[in-house]
């Protein structure tokens, strides 16, 4: 078990940093290098919805954490291991709320670039955010962790 002064799984940064770092990335390189994005009439309302579509997974997740006592920030000791909600089929529902409102930017404000940073942002959540995440749960929480990998998906 680890020392209690070090109970964290040690990401490189708060996740939603990463995201929007990379939506600012993209608006910054659709200011130099416009890549316009158009799909359809009303992209715009689209765009809302699949940003206000995440938000509601997020603060469903959120809800999770608030009911078992423990928080969300990866950065703080997590106290309990959540299988309830949507951590019932992505153990990672978040960062998939997250990954979906980065999507509805791009749609929205109709910029390629934005949609382009996506994969960058989901690659350094994946091995910067969850990988030691996942290492630590599995420190911490043992079989239980384990049962709970081999039983739900890490994204979706």
């Amino acid at each position: 078990m680890r020392d209690p002064s070090r109970d964290t799984p040690n990401v490189i940064a708060p996740p939603p940093l990463i995201y929007l770092g990379m939506i600012a990335a993209g608006f910054v390189l659709d200011s130099f290098w416009r890549f316009p994005l158009t799909l359809f009439p009303l992209q715009n309302l689209a765009g809302i919805a699949v940003v206000i579509l995440g938000l509601g997974l997020s603060a469903r997740s959120i809800i999770e954490f608030v009911r078992y006592g423990t928080h969300p920030d990866p950065r703080r000791p997590t106290t309990a291991l959540i299988r309830s909600g949507p951590f019932h089929w992505s153990r990672n529902p978040i960062y998939v709320a997250f990954a979906i409102v980065h999507t509805g930017v791009g749609i929205w404000f109709g910029t390629s670039w934005v949609l382009l940073t996506l994969p960058l942002a989901v690659a350094i959540i994946r091995f910067g955010v969850i990988a030691p995440e996942e290492r630590y749960l599995t420190e911490k929480f043992g079989d239980e962790y384990r049962a709970y990998q081999a039983t739900v998906r890490r994204w979706i």
